[in-house]
């Protein structure tokens, strides 16, 4: 097959913006698609004790409604420029993803923007999404790798770890508005990227 090719990764280019966000970006000219990742803190390991599963449900929660308007519209909006945006929390931090034309990334960028710094918090999407959790924990007891994760958490990290706690049901019952909110305000920062 002959010898192996030389790989050259492009440099990455890395600036401060005057809000204290760290960017870094590569540019690959040839491609006509951007890939954009913001990184936060906000995961599992920045959780309140009481509230085990606080970073996944507010991630959940960014694009239910952002800057007014409704999940359906960024939804539409997204759909118009060919653009998939996706939100989630782990272990250590949370992230959005945004995939799109370079010619629409303007407008794509400016959605992303309003879901991750301008979330609306709607009370029916919360109350909605709590119980979806609360249906996924309860089928959760019947599932043995979801049994098994658990437990694995449990003695490998202990309770008082971030990591040995998981998603209760009582925690998720009483997780509301005022606790995704405070949550995102706390670790949704250009400080916290």
């Amino acid at each position: 097959p002959g010898p192996a090719p030389t790989l050259t990764p492009p440099s990455a280019v890395t600036r401060t913006l005057p809000n204290g966000m760290k960017v870094m970006y590569v540019r690959l000219a040839e491609l006509p698609t951007v890939h954009a990742t913001l990184l936060t803190r906000g995961g599992t390991s920045d959780e309140p004790a009481a509230a085990p599963g606080l970073a996944s449900f507010t991630a959940s929660l960014l694009d239910e409604g952002a800057a007014g308007k409704s999940a359906l519209q960024i939804s539409d909006a997204l759909d118009a420029l060919g653009a998939s945006l996706g939100v989630g929390a782990g272990w250590e931090g949370a992230e959005a993803n945004l995939y799109v034309l370079r010619k629409n990334f303007p407008a794509a960028l400016a959605l992303m923007a309003d879901v991750v710094t301008r979330p609306d918090f709607p009370e029916a999407e919360v109350a909605r999404v709590r119980d979806e959790r609360l249906v996924a924990l309860q089928r959760g007891k019947d599932e043995p790798g979801v049994i098994a994760g658990n437990a694995f958490q449990s003695l490998v990290y202990g309770a008082a770890s971030p990591y040995g706690r998981f998603a209760t049901t009582d925690a998720t019952r009483a997780m509301d508005r005022a606790a995704v909110a405070g949550f995102h305000a706390a670790f949704y920062r250009p400080s916290a990227t």
